[in-house]
């Protein structure tokens, strides 16, 4: 499913240098030889698991593992004083509030009805490159998943979190936006050179990723009169998230009008089927309904320590392969 460009990176899978990052932090981890847990901000824990997978692709390189990170959000400690389940009332609020979880996405486990935040990363053969980005990537996002989304949620309702023991000081948030133009024209040769109609700035990137067949843009429709969908990336430097501070924020925007209910049960689906693939980009961000949006929207937020002189491109190409992977899922019906 992804190109060999994504595929470049996998080593023998360890968790050591994952752990040497969040030790270095001041976390207590308890180790297996394929997890280390944690105690974060809020009284969570959080695991982060090495699911080996030794799975062959048609179409790539196998998959050593899948690398899951979860956090269980308790039951009396929301952001607004309350039960997760007095603010997380159905889908429709739940994929409203996936708009801040940053690098993570916030899912319902249906057995044992509670909350958790999710990310997951699956590693390839050989691809010594991209295991280097994900440690950091990993590690980190365990992390500050937390801090960020109970600050999101905290401003959507507009109250104070008083401070937490164990919180993670974040680097560079007041800083200037470490994404700049360099990066998106970057960003958009590399689209380009996909086939891909994009477009940067000073402050950011659009891209449309084709849905129907043989789309390439949604501006055609004014020449040809033939309407074809894309889907929509914009990716903007000029946004700043309540707890993380300035940096790199990714919207998809899938091409379709749902219901209200429709388009927040595939956002929910959504996040579900992408923490549970193998072979399938970085899940570091989650689907999400705004209200009065008629379609699920993919975010993800990058703060400033995370920039790399490739991270624009990196971000895009994943968002690419994420599309063409929905496309197929919600035209056979797999979600």
């Amino acid at each position: 499913m992804l190109s060999d460009r994504l595929k470049r990176p996998a080593p023998e899978v360890s968790l050591d240098a994952i752990a040497s990052l969040i030790e270095t932090a001041g976390k207590h981890l308890e180790r297996s030889e394929n997890e280390l847990s944690f105690g974060g901000t809020a009284g969570t824990t959080t695991r982060i698991h090495a699911c080996l997978q030794n799975h062959q692709p048609e179409d790539g390189p196998i998959v050593n593992a899948s690398i899951k990170t979860e956090t269980d959000l308790p039951e009396l400690r929301s952001a607004s004083g309350g039960s997760w389940r007095d603010v997380i009332k159905d889908d429709r609020s739940m994929a409203c509030l996936n708009m801040f979880s940053a690098l993570s996405a916030l899912v319902r486990d249906d057995k044992t009805e509670t909350f958790k935040l999710v990310s997951r990363v699956s590693v390839y053969e050989g691809d010594e490159e991209a295991w280097r980005f994900y440690v950091g990537l990993i590690a980190f996002g365990a992390l500050l998943h937390v801090t960020a989304f109970r600050q999101g949620v905290a401003d959507l309702y507009k109250t104070q979190i008083p401070p937490e023991a164990g919180t993670i000081a974040i680097p560079a948030t007041t800083e200037q936006c470490r994404w700049t133009g360099e990066d998106f024209a970057g960003a958009q040769q590399v689209m380009e050179q996909m086939g891909v109609c994009a477009n940067a700035s000073e402050g950011g990137l659009t891209a449309e990723f084709p849905w129907d067949r043989g789309s390439w843009s949604a501006a055609r429709a004014f020449v040809t009169g033939e309407r074809k969908r894309t889907s929509l990336l914009r990716m903007s430097a000029k946004e700043r998230h309540p707890a993380l501070g300035n940096g790199l924020f990714c919207r998809l925007e899938l091409p379709l009008s749902l219901s209200d209910e429709k388009a927040a049960e595939l956002a929910f689906r959504l996040n579900l089927a992408e923490y549970r693939a193998i072979d399938s980009p970085p899940f570091f961000g989650a689907w999400c309904c705004p209200f009065g949006e008629d379609h699920p929207t993919y975010v993800c937020f990058f703060p400033n320590f995370l920039h790399g002189s490739r991270t624009a491109a990196t971000l895009a190409t994943w968002i690419l392969h994420r599309t063409q992977q929905v496309r197929m899922w919600v035209q056979t019906r797999t979600v």
